[in-house]
């Protein structure tokens, strides 16, 4: 039977790289894997291991936990389901592939999701940005602060939304969503650079447009 040990890299104050292998014993079938990354201070950039690897004809598919700690850090899911923490100040989080988790703590961060995979995102304290461009089943929490849903295609429909108060959509963005997701929003806000506009598919009956406080047309 096989023996899997997870391990966990953890950083200091100063600046320092960190790297993680995979290894394991043949005979005895036992795997050492790093599993969670932990930085101190500074400004870290922090990048998951993609799995699976494929060891003794078994495959392993882990995800990682990377942990940002103080400072603003960036920090890069990989193939697997992570968990991507900022921590304190103002992080950038890539969610990569798989289902993700990701919470920017305080700051005004900005949380973009990978291909695939049902992700959540958590925005916590300040004014912070998500990224939507997927056909996921996600979780959008704002949290804190005025938030901004970012959205560039994809089908919204399925996910759900809360505490965010701003949907900006990308100029010739064709999406889907239903209406009370587009009327949960105080703002909407099409971006500038030309006049291609949007195309919205509603995914259920209902009306849009009655919460807009304000539309703003590009520039």
């Amino acid at each position: 039977m096989s023996t899997i040990t997870y391990k966990t890299l953890t950083g200091t104050n100063s600046s320092e790289t960190l790297t993680a292998d995979v290894s394991y014993d043949s005979q005895s079938d036992t795997y050492e894997v790093i599993n969670s990354i932990v930085a101190y201070g500074g400004d870290d950039t922090l990048t998951a291991l993609s799995m699976p690897v494929t060891v003794n004809g078994q495959t392993l598919d882990f995800g990682t936990t990377l942990d940002g700690g103080n400072g603003n850090d960036v920090l890069n899911g990989g193939n697997g389901n992570d968990v991507l923490n900022g921590g304190n100040r103002n992080d950038v989080l890539y969610g990569g592939l798989g289902s993700d988790a990701m919470y920017g703590g305080d700051g005004d961060d900005v949380l973009t999701g990978g291909g695939g995979g049902n992700d959540a995102y958590y925005g916590g304290d300040g004014n912070d940005l998500f990224s939507f461009g997927d056909t996921g089943s996600d979780i959008f929490d704002g949290g804190a602060g005025n938030d901004t849903l970012a959205i560039f295609g994809g089908d919204l429909s399925h996910s759900t939304i809360t505490g965010i108060e701003t949907l900006s959509i990308g100029n010739g963005t064709y999406f889907l969503a239903t209406a009370a997701e587009i009327n949960s929003f105080t703002t909407v806000s099409l971006g500038g650079g030309g006049g291609a506009g949007f195309a919205l598919g509603l995914t259920a009956a209902g009306s849009i447009g009655s919460n807009f406080s304000t539309v703003n047309g590009a520039a």
